[in-house]
């Protein structure tokens, strides 16, 4: 995650609610300056669904707080302006190959 604003963010998380999704790490990101960037990660073990729609759709929500204490969040997406929904929050999409011998 990158902090693209001008101010600097606290307490910043992420939250998903991908099912089966082991724990987000780090928690928290005490502080995330602008321009900085951070990284959070989690597990996922594919499900016999996902592999017969031969994708996974997710999205994570980013939280935190700006200067004035006031919340701040913003959802992921695909970063692809051709498939977007009429908001820039579509999910992310990750197709699923059959991988061959």
């Amino acid at each position: 995650m990158t902090n693209a604003g001008t101010t600097t963010l606290s307490g910043v998380k992420v939250t998903d609610p991908l099912s089966g999704l082991s724990p987000i790490t780090p928690a928290v990101v005490a502080k995330l300056l602008p321009g900085q960037s951070t990284g959070f990660t989690a597990t996922y073990s594919l499900k016999q669904s996902d592999v017969d729609a031969k994708k996974v759709v997710n999205s994570a929500t980013a939280t935190a707080k700006d200067p004035n204490g006031n919340d701040v969040s913003d959802v992921s997406d695909s970063g692809n302006p051709a498939d977007e929904q009429g908001t820039d929050s579509d999910p992310t999409i990750t197709p699923l190959k059959k991988k061959t011998s």
